[in-house]
């Protein structure tokens, strides 16, 4: 793109008469990448031959970071959780960054972001095993669902 847009300028600059040349390119969240962002002698008038430095865009700054969390499984004091199947994601707005197989009550969820946060979730589907008082087993399946922000 940046070398469509340097043709219009050179065509533009060339038939009016000027000169142009490059400061170094900045970040800007308001201007698209490759578009002007300053010039010199904006609004004046100029003679022909004048030199106009022109600052473009490099557009906005993606910022990447790690991020990790772990996400446990409520398990109730004397259950066991058994057959442990499941997903996790890793996601913002925009991408999903990280998506995985969960075979524990455990499960640490990391990646690279780009932006200040992401939503890590995990779901579960397992068996919930009970021992009862009387020595007997209870067997229930069950599903879960937690998410938790990271920044």
């Amino acid at each position: 793109m940046w070398d469509i847009r340097r043709h219009r300028q050179r065509a533009l600059f060339s038939n009016a008469g000027l000169k142009y040349a490059y400061s170094d390119a900045q970040y800007d969240d308001s201007v698209p990448e490759g578009s002007v962002i300053s010039q010199t002698k904006s609004g004046d008038t100029v003679e022909a031959g004048t030199t106009i430095t022109l600052t473009l865009s490099k557009g906005k700054k993606v910022t990447t970071k790690q991020v990790s969390t772990t996400l446990t499984l409520d398990v109730p004091e004397g259950a066991e959780a058994t057959n442990i199947t499941g997903a996790y994601e890793l996601y913002d707005n925009n991408q999903e960054y990280a998506n995985g197989s969960v075979s524990s009550v455990s499960v640490t969820v990391s990646g690279t972001i780009s932006g200040d946060s992401a939503t890590a979730t995990v779901d579960w589907e397992y068996d919930l095993v009970t021992t009862n008082e009387d020595g007997t087993t209870t067997t229930e399946h069950k599903t879960a669902h937690k998410e938790a922000t990271v920044s």
